[in-house]
């Protein structure tokens, strides 16, 4: 007798409005590097469905989002200080982060030079990296919320 491997079950998890499709792997890039204590090698695999600008939903197997939530559990109750340290660096370059876009207000564009632009870009684009890298765990409170309410 063969026996059958169980079937993967997936659930939507997330969607988002205005997204390019190539900005999928730098978010989860981003989370990876910047929050290790809760993304340390969970969650292998998903499933991202792009239509035009729009991310329509992002899929998981849900053995693994079980397992990745009750990892981040574990985390915060037996790491409180070191999550909690996560988040306070995020608040602290949220605020850097508009700061420095507030500053490019007042900035005379058609005055710079290639390089200059191609810094001022990067800088910008690094501040909005780590924040959300640091704080972006939306499709974990959406899959927790959703079983809550089971």
């Amino acid at each position: 007798m063969i026996s059958k491997k169980p079937k993967k079950i997936w659930r939507e998890n997330f969607s988002i409005r205005n997204c390019a499709f190539h900005m999928g792997e730098p978010a989860w890039h981003d989370m990876a590097n910047l929050q290790p204590p809760i993304f340390s090698g969970f969650l292998p695999e998903f499933i991202w469905v792009q239509k035009g600008d729009d991310n329509m939903g992002s899929y998981f197997p849900v053995a693994d989002l079980e397992r990745f939530i009750n990892h981040i559990f574990q985390t915060i109750l037996s790491k409180p200080a070191e999550v909690n340290c996560i988040h306070r660096a995020a608040l602290c370059n949220i605020k850097k982060y508009f700061q420095y876009a507030k500053s490019l207000e007042k900035i005379d564009w058609p005055k710079l030079t290639t390089v200059e632009l191609i810094k001022k870009y990067d800088t910008l684009m690094y501040w909005q990296m780590v924040p959300h890298g640091q704080s972006d765990n939306d499709f974990i409170v959406s899959y927790s919320r959703q079983n809550m309410l089971k």
